[in-house]
């Protein structure tokens, strides 16, 4: 009996891709059974008993073992495979044809190497409700400017996000949609994530309701973004950077170390200056500040609108400049207060914040 002696494991395969195979023996009684009995396979594959090797791989490097099978007449052999796991490879993001197609890879590993303008046509979102991005976008602090579309439920330059965006710059942004509308997507989802994200310059977001700079729902986390561009709605659950944050699970619907200086309007309720509706227990903004004006008709504040039973710590609006002095969902203080870093209780200045002290709010390194 003989195990196959030549490789039958490619030379390499990429991280996060499912992968399988099997191994293969000759003379021998069947059935044959198959174990690794020496060295490691990498993290995520798995041998069954009769020699399938299947997986996710979670790390790379290359990876040396033996695997031994077994007849049924108890006769043995055994060889040496090596499999090299690669890092997941990276597409290069440049112009508006090279964003549009981000759409038929939803699961892909990006970054964008050179600011992309897309004035000229409606932007269709990437993705839908049902078709989440789950991949990673790195904007690499690129810009993506003069984003433009008109209607749609879940909308944004991405519908739903369960993957991962970081970097990435907004500027000028023309929107006029109807729910769960923000300037990066209609949603983040749960496990999603959103980190060192900017919407910035001209322009104005405008939506039914559930309307956020940043994103319309949050379920996810967003650490260390911020929004400039206005906010409109004429209904219910407005913020700076969030419509509602809110947590279908624990860990989500989290915001940190993030502000808004948009002014957020409505004709409706639960209108805040950085969320609309901070929900549920496990609901938690953090280390994050607005400074936008707000105005509505009901359960409005200047950092958040009603938090039902969300959490809000060290976090503080301009009362001089939103025209609210509510208390209970982020801490008061004006103007000339906001620009000095004692204020900041426990605050990251040293890795996280800058502020010019006198002259102007916090704002991120």
């Amino acid at each position: 009996m003989s195990l196959v002696g030549y490789d039958i494991i490619p030379s390499s395969r990429n991280v996060v891709v499912f992968y399988e195979d099997s191994f293969e023996t000759t003379g021998g009684i069947e059935t044959y059974s198959y174990t690794v009995t020496s060295g490691e396979l990498p993290t995520g594959l798995n041998l069954s008993i009769n020699g399938e090797l299947s997986g996710t791989p979670a790390a790379t490097g290359t990876f040396t073992f033996i695997v031994t099978v077994t007849g049924d007449d108890g006769e043995i052999d055994a060889h040496i495979y090596s499999l090299t796991i690669a890092p997941e490879p990276v597409i290069q993001v440049s112009s508006v044809e090279d964003l549009n197609n981000v759409r038929n890879d939803l699961d892909g590993n990006y970054i964008q190497i050179a600011d992309i303008d897309l004035s000229g046509a409606p932007w269709v979102t990437i993705g839908t409700y049902s078709n989440h991005f789950t991949g990673n976008y790195d904007g690499n602090r690129y810009k993506i400017t003069n984003l433009n579309f008109t209607g749609g439920h879940n909308v944004g330059l991405f519908s739903v996000i369960s993957g991962n965006i970081e970097n990435l710059v907004l500027e000028n942004l023309s929107i006029n949609s109807e729910s769960r509308v923000g300037g990066l997507a209609g949603r983040l989802w749960d496990g999603g994530t959103i980190r060192n994200t900017h919407i910035q310059g001209t322009g104005r977001i405008y939506g039914d309701f559930v309307i956020g700079g940043l994103v319309g729902e949050n379920r996810g986390t967003i650490n260390r973004s911020f929004v400039t561009v206005k906010t409109l709605s004429e209904g219910p659950c407005v913020g700076g950077i969030a419509g509602t944050n809110y947590a279908l699970n624990a860990g989500g619907g989290t915001i940190n170390q993030s502000y808004a200086t948009n002014d957020v309007e409505s004709t409706e309720h639960w209108i805040g200056g950085l969320v609309g509706d901070n929900r549920q227990v496990d609901s938690y903004i953090i280390e994050s500040y607005a400074t936008g004006k707000v105005t509505g008709t009901g359960n409005i504040g200047g950092l958040v609108g009603l938090s039902h039973d969300g959490t809000v710590e060290k976090s503080y609006y301009d009362e001089s400049t939103s025209l609210q002095n509510d208390v209970g969902s982020g801490t008061p203080k004006l103007t000339a207060e906001m620009k000095q870093e004692a204020i900041f209780v426990d605050w990251d200045f040293e890795d996280v914040w800058t502020i010019d002290e006198g002259v102007t709010y916090p704002r991120l390194q």
